[in-house]
């Protein structure tokens, strides 16, 4: 085979033996799908780890400078292969990546050793990691700043697998790459890959131990002042904003939730109320949901003022179901009523006949089954609420008018018997069927009237024939 050839051209002293051995790097890396299948089966009859290792161990020796484009093949394929090779190849391989960003090598090395990082370092021993971590980590925020586009998503992605992999020690390094990174985050705005990154970088830091504190301090104030001024903001800051509270608020401990509170909640507030971007909507209305899930009945006290708080949800819940608005800015609507349910439901009871009218004329005036399936689930939490009156309930959907309908009971389950099987999530399919079988339990008068929508059930008949014998 060719990896044979180029052995003995290089023992030949031949200056072109490295293409051959590179090219073979090559072809295995693109087989990489065929060799696990087939050594899984048991199909081939060649040991493609030791095939590998031997492979590796080979470009090991040799010249950096001299062969760059052979390691970047090297450490390309040590990430498609991490699971295969063995442990002492794969730490080798990693020391080797770990000097490689921090030296002065060409780019096609770096670019190769950010793969095999990426890769490696969340499947090695952290007993090895940890001394070489800061190393890693001060030498990839040098790349950042002089990566390019080309290289960026890269780069990122091997920053976020070495943070991970940080521990206590990305502490000591957050005040350097949190500043580099929301940087990189606002320059990148309108590109929603590199975004997408940074702040998932972002919310790796928030995740390493220490971080959470110093990285909320640091962002608060920027983004409170771009949700206060939203009109005067380049396309796509206040949406990506928003998502990056999101992120913040995520899992957040309760003195989070409330720093974030206190700057930017009434903004958010005022941007599904006031605004007429679509990403901005849905982006406000996913982060009001986090303010509830993170808060739960703790915003309404942290508002001041009783009932302002409710009343502004309440306001904005309203918007989203407005009837007038494309369907699509109202997506997510459907999670963020959702936490209104589960974490204030003694304070929405008085509503709930306002917000089934509502979720009934929003279901009306929509075509997209993704909107009217989240809107289901609403209904269906609402009844395992009512119980052990689910007959109120049922009476309560009697009382609210349906366009073209007798009335709402009939328009939900007949958009329900239709939706059901476009439902996901195993919460959500648990939620509604459960409900479903709540209502047909009160063998409510009214159910038996309501045609929906089935399935034809075709019902195979045998015919016997018994021969007689004479």
């Amino acid at each position: 085979m060719r990896f044979r050839e180029s052995r003995e051209l290089k023992q030949a002293g031949s200056a072109d033996w490295w293409r051959l051995h590179e090219a073979s790097l090559f072809a295995l890396g693109s087989l990489s799908e065929q060799l696990f299948e087939a050594q899984d089966s048991g199909y081939t009859k060649y040991n493609v780890r030791d095939l590998l290792e031997q492979m590796l161990t080979d470009v090991v020796g040799t010249g950096v400078h001299k062969y760059p484009f052979l390691h970047a093949r090297a450490f390309s394929i040590v990430a498609k292969f991490s699971s295969v090779i063995s442990k002492g190849v794969s730490e080798q391989y990693l020391c080797s990546a770990a000097c490689a960003i921090a030296s002065d090598v060409p780019p096609p090395v770096k670019v190769g050793a950010c793969r095999a990082l990426a890769q490696l370092l969340p499947e090695l021993n952290q007993d090895l990691i940890q001394p070489n971590i800061m190393g890693i980590l001060s030498a990839l925020v040098d790349l950042l700043r002089q990566a390019s586009d080309e290289t960026l998503h890269l780069v990122l992605e091997t920053l976020q697998s070495a943070i991970k992999s940080g521990g206590e020690h990305s502490t000591l390094i957050e005040p350097i790459i949190s500043p580099i990174i929301l940087d990189v985050w606002a320059q990148h705005i309108a590109d929603p890959f590199i975004s997408i990154d940074a702040v998932e970088v972002l919310e790796a830091i928030k995740n390493a131990p220490g971080c959470l504190q110093p990285l909320v301090s640091r962002i608060l104030p920027t983004i409170g002042s771009i949700l206060g001024n939203p009109k005067i903001q380049p396309d796509g800051l206040v949406a990506g904003s928003l998502d990056l509270l999101t992120m913040v608020l995520k899992n957040a401990p309760s003195a989070v939730v409330k720093a974030v509170f206190d700057t930017c909640f009434i903004s958010t507030v005022l941007i599904v109320l006031e605004s007429d971007d679509h990403g901005e909507m849905q982006n406000a209305t996913e982060c009001l949901a986090a303010f509830i899930s993170g808060g739960r009945q703790d915003l309404l006290v942290w508002g001041g003022e009783e009932g302002r708080t409710l009343k502004m949800l309440l306001d904005a819940a309203s918007r989203l179901l407005d009837p007038v608005l494309e369907s699509s800015v109202s997506l997510f609507v459907g999670s963020f009523v959702l936490q209104l349910i589960l974490h204030m439901p003694s304070h929405l009871s008085p509503h709930v006949l306002d917000l089934i009218a509502a979720i009934v004329r929003r279901m009306q005036t929509s075509s997209i089954a993704g909107l009217k399936s989240s809107l289901i689930v609403i209904i269906a939490r609402l009844i395992h609420l009512s119980t052990p009156n689910v007959d109120q309930f049922i009476n309560l959907l009697l009382s609210i008018p349906a366009h073209g309908y007798d009335n709402s009971l009939v328009y939900i389950m007949s958009e329900w018997s239709q939706l059901q099987g476009e439902i996901q999530g195993a919460y959500q399919i648990k939620v509604t069927t459960t409900a479903l079988a709540l209502l047909i339990s009160t063998r409510h008068p009214e159910l038996s009237k309501i045609e929906v929508q089935g399935h034809l059930i075709k019902v195979l008949c045998l015919r016997i024939g018994v021969q007689q014998l004479h």
